[in-house]
């Protein structure tokens, strides 16, 4: 089975999830994840982001695939 490129997992993670956070594909050496996001922007993708704050204290940047009818 071939490994996806980087936009397609990224792509894939967004359709399946419908977000993605910048420390998770940090984890998978994704180092480009903004340049990504525009890229499938570019594409036809509705995508906004946002920080999040998470219990522990910890913050990270997660983007969002927007739905027609739901914002984030």
């Amino acid at each position: 089975m071939k490994q996806a490129t980087q936009i397609e997992w990224i792509r894939n993670t967004l359709t399946d999830y419908k977000k993605i956070s910048r420390n998770e594909c940090l984890r998978r050496y994704i180092t480009r994840l903004g340049a990504r996001i525009v890229d499938l922007k570019n594409e036809g993708m509705d995508i906004t982001g946002k920080w999040e704050t998470y219990s522990d204290g910890s913050k990270d940047y997660v983007y969002y695939l927007r739905e027609a009818n739901k914002l984030f």
